[in-house]
């Protein structure tokens, strides 16, 4: 028993579960906080929900709890720990549809057929190419008529209503990825994953205005060889753009200082 309490751990006071890529988000967080400190990092198993996720998420990642503990300490061995007073917003967002209710910006679709044309003239197109579309909205995705530019479509639509699995696909399948939404966490664990040689596309605008967190650090949450897009709505052109937000809109430094 006494080594066992000399033993360190630390967890999120995160009661809500989330959907998939949030979870990851969470777990990669709380890991590397862990490595920082010295803490082993555990879930909560009185957190019912989050234990119901975990389900799911151990089907794809089954050595997840080689990392991960779960555990249900008593209240007196815990000592909460004010990270900071000013975090973030949460909404559990999962589909296209979600995203028009919210302030993140949802796949539109004069941008998606322009980057695709786009990201086709940067490939070689020796061999047929095969676009693989995740996504719910399947009336938006037919109205896109990708067909038109691509050899073949198919529409990856998670009838089965299992997210580990549309992940997994992409991991283990896609080579050249193109998120059109890039505020998704879904997508950007699809893109971070991925096994495949192929560069990875993204809207450079995560939210309607273009003015969220996620946008001001882009830095901090897109690899620099991501090939960020920029779209020209009275032309509908794109273009690539290597300049994070900071640089784009003229302010000197990475936390938004103005000169």
């Amino acid at each position: 028993m006494t080594k066992a309490l000399e033993r360190k751990y630390v967890t999120s006071s995160f009661k809500h579960p989330s959907g998939l890529g949030n979870q990851l988000f969470r777990f990669a967080a709380l890991y590397g906080i862990g490595r920082d400190i010295n803490r082993e990092p555990y879930y909560n198993a009185s957190v019912v929900a989050q234990m119901e996720e975990m389900k799911a998420i151990s089907v794809g990642f089954p050595t997840i709890h080689d990392l991960l503990h779960i555990k249900n300490p008593d209240k007196t061995l815990v000592k909460p720990v004010n990270f900071t007073s000013i975090c973030c917003s949460h909404e559990n967002l999962e589909s296209r549809g979600d995203f028009i209710d919210a302030w993140m910006l949802e796949s539109k679709k004069d941008f998606t057929i322009a980057g695709v044309k786009h990201i086709l003239k940067k490939l070689s197109r020796r061999e047929k190419t095969t676009g693989i579309i995740f996504g719910e909205d399947t009336d938006f995705i037919r109205n896109l008529r990708l067909d038109r530019y691509l050899d073949s479509v198919a529409i990856f639509s998670n009838y089965s209503n299992d997210r580990v699995l549309d992940l997994c696909f992409a991991i283990e399948h896609c080579e050249t990825l193109f998120m059109t939404a890039s505020a998704s966490t879904f997508g950007w664990w699809m893109a971070y994953l991925k096994k495949n040689p192929g560069k990875v596309y993204l809207n450079a605008v995560t939210s309607d205005d273009g003015l969220s967190p996620k946008d001001k650090f882009d830095y901090d949450l897109f690899l620099p060889e991501w090939r960020r897009l920029l779209f020209n709505k009275k032309d509908r052109s794109i273009r690539e753009t290597d300049l994070w937000f900071f640089q784009r809109v003229g302010v000197t430094g990475k936390f938004g200082l103005t000169s």
